[in-house]
């Protein structure tokens, strides 16, 4: 996160409390702002096993990207769709990516089937993994 010491906490608070402490949830300002609340929220959706209160403090910076998207609409969010499982559609559709070729980049072929068909969620792995292989930030999946 990119802060005016520098410097980041290597591990996140546990609690909403201490998570204000790093960031105090705000309506997003400029493309700086915008970078260090989606970077903070890649973090959160990281974390193996969240408190109840780290997923309330992501969801509360969701809610805070949403709006400002809403608000500074994305061209290739409004191409893609609003659900997640529309968004990488639109991705594997536009790449001439196959069924088999998403199941290499998640490692599952059938996991990919199932996702593609509405039938299985994203994992928190497959977000960074298909983050990475098409180029976008993480919460184009969230």
């Amino acid at each position: 996160m990119k802060t005016s010491t520098g410097k980041r906490p290597t591990r996140l608070p546990t609690s909403f409390k201490g998570l204000t402490a790093v960031m105090v949830p705000h309506a997003i300002t400029d493309d700086v702002d915008y970078y260090n609340v989606v970077e903070l929220m890649n973090r959160l959706a990281m974390v193996a096993h969240p408190t109840g209160e780290q997923e309330h403090y992501l969801k509360t910076l969701e809610a805070v990207v949403e709006s400002h998207d809403r608000e500074h609409a994305d061209p290739l969010l409004d191409a893609a769709g609003s659900t997640p499982i529309a968004r990488l559609r639109y991705l594997v559709e536009s790449s001439g990516t196959t069924v088999t070729g998403l199941g290499r980049i998640i490692g599952s072929v059938p996991a990919a089937s199932l996702i593609l068909n509405g039938k299985r969620e994203l994992s928190k792995e497959h977000i960074r993994k298909l983050a990475a292989h098409f180029k976008v930030r993480a919460d184009y999946f969230l």
